[in-house]
């Protein structure tokens, strides 16, 4: 719409009513594989969906979510209120005992509860968990705004400690591609073939696309629309390799309000538009 552009990389999910056809795209991301599921843990939890599935939980194996129920105009009311709980604990569902439908999907199933305990049990077993008390202290608060559109300051000062530590690293920033050596930031020399070699090693993924965004910005302050251009194009696309869409989308909408505003950098937004 007018006021937000649309995204050029995406996660695409289907409408809430057409899940039946829709194939989701692999959670596999190769950047982090550690946090991949071990084939042991995705038999269990194969196992537990299957042990609780919905097809024949009532007597007589009457199905929850048969096709006769989906003209009742309470289910679909009924799910969008299940989707607000989702997303807010403290949002209410109504209880539905006006509607016999709706207090049947509502009603705990007693026979896939049971049947699914062993599963229950044996995925619980391999996936431990454990409640985490996370801590942002000011630093890292103030270079996630610096890197994601925060203070004008702040995102000028991690640029600037950005360009000045390149270019200690020698051959201006990024040299280190040129040097033959293993390179260890993105600058603004050489600065897709730097991020594309980063984004080869998985644990720096994270920190590549933040120092792209950062020499983006340095950039385009420059005028320098053309590397500006291609720095978008490796973000993109790395990103849409990756599954780490959320760094380009966030840049691009911020260059989007950066030079829609009055500033010298029209000509690089009907680019952008083009």
């Amino acid at each position: 719409n007018a006021s937000r552009p649309d995204c050029w990389v995406a996660v695409q999910l289907p409408f809430e009513q057409d899940i039946k056809w829709y194939t989701f795209p692999p959670l596999a991301n190769p950047a982090k594989p550690d946090t991949q599921p071990t084939r042991e843990q995705e038999a269990a939890f194969e196992e537990l969906v299957t042990a609780w599935d919905l097809g024949a939980a009532g007597p007589g194996g009457r199905e929850v979510g048969a096709p006769e129920a989906t003209p009742n105009p309470l289910l679909p009311r009924f799910w969008e209120a299940v989707a607000r709980r989702a997303m807010d604990e403290a949002s209410e569902i109504a209880p539905g005992e006006s509607d016999p439908l709706v207090s049947w999907v509502m009603e705990p199933k007693p026979g896939p509860l049971a049947a699914a305990e062993n599963a229950r049990k044996r995925a619980a077993e391999l996936c431990k968990t454990q409640d985490l008390s996370i801590t942002v202290t000011p630093v890292a608060a103030k270079r996630f705004r610096s890197a994601f559109g925060g203070d004008a300051d702040e995102g000028e000062q991690a640029a600037a400690d950005t360009s000045g530590a390149d270019n200690q690293a020698g051959a201006g920033a990024g040299g280190a591609a040129d040097d033959g050596q293993r390179v260890t930031h993105v600058g603004k020399a050489t600065p897709v073939e730097d991020f594309n070699s980063l984004c080869d090693q998985p644990e720096k993924v994270d920190a590549a696309m933040s120092e792209m965004v950062g020499v983006v910005r340095e950039l385009l302050g420059e005028g320098s629309y053309d590397s500006v251009a291609r720095c978008l194009g490796a973000l993109r696309a790395a990103g849409a390799r990756l599954g780490q869409p959320g760094p380009f989308n966030d840049l691009l909408q911020e260059l989007v309000r950066t030079c829609a505003a009055p500033s010298s950098h029209l000509p690089f937004l009907a680019r952008l538009a083009a």
